[in-house]
């Protein structure tokens, strides 16, 4: 399997912290989450509820959906509430570069 190459969603400054945006890459929304100098990127809607994870409130590492309010771990995608383990939220890789978010991702395609 060959590397997932790391490509630019946008700056830091773009992502409010302690808050989401959504970008598109690829066709596929994804959502970009920040507290101070950390950043996650996950797919863009709640795979329970399909809410749009950007509206998910952020606190302590974990993203919770406003939809039926299941919680996230950023770090391993795994549903922590209500029903631990019942869902998994796809996360994505990042790196900071000179102000820029990048993400490791190729769509559908990916084996995430």
């Amino acid at each position: 399997m060959s590397e997932i190459p790391f490509r630019k969603v946008c700056t830091v400054d773009k992502i409010p912290d302690g808050r989401a945006l959504t970008v598109e890459l690829d066709g596929e929304e994804l959502a970009l989450f920040r507290s101070g100098n950390e950043i996650w990127c996950s797919e863009g809607r709640c795979p329970h509820a399909f809410e749009a994870m950007s509206k998910a409130v952020l606190e302590n590492g974990t993203v919770e959906c406003l939809a039926h309010r299941y919680c996230f771990d950023l770090t391993t995608g795994k549903a922590i509430r209500p029903t631990p383990g019942i869902a998994f939220l796809r996360i994505y890789p990042v790196r900071i570069e000179n102000g820029d978010v990048l993400v490791a991702f190729e769509g559908e395609e990916d084996e995430w």
